[in-house]
């Protein structure tokens, strides 16, 4: 009994797996065929992918590190209007205005304005911003 059931067990799995493989097309069985269409058509201009040597790719990759995030303030409230006008030629996320909280171990209530990623294109900016921010500095993101 044991035997008989062995042997229809392996029976069974070889021919699965010989219809999952398409090995039953010539009997009219095959799989159904998985496509997803939908995928392929919400791709954004994947002709631009291009992929990169090591070096290329170590070196975007170092240049990625190499970017800091900064911040200022608090910032007084005559100063925002200055500094958003300013600002808003510079690349879209690049700078945030955060309203901060005051708490004992963190800096005094206000608005914040933190650049989240100065990278080397960025940091040529960098010198517009001193005027425009009073008597706060940049220093590095807590």
């Amino acid at each position: 009994m044991l035997r008989i059931t062995l042997v229809i067990l392996l029976l069974a799995n070889l021919l699965y797996a010989a219809w999952a493989a398409g090995g039953l097309r010539n009997f009219g069985l095959l799989p159904p065929q998985v496509s997803e269409p939908e995928r392929i058509a919400a791709q954004i201009a994947p002709q631009s992918l291009r992929v990169l040597p090591s070096a290329d790719a170590a070196r975007l990759e170092a240049e990625a590190r190499s970017a800091q995030c900064l911040q200022a303030g608090p910032l007084a409230a005559g100063l925002l209007p200055p500094l958003r006008d300013k600002l808003a030629g510079w690349p879209l996320g690049s700078w945030t205005l955060v309203e901060a909280t005051s708490t004992p171990t963190a800096a005094p209530a206000g608005t914040l304005l933190r650049l989240p990623v100065v990278d080397d294109a960025l940091r040529a900016r960098l010198a517009d911003l001193p005027p425009l921010l009073g008597t706060a500095e940049l220093q590095p993101c807590r």
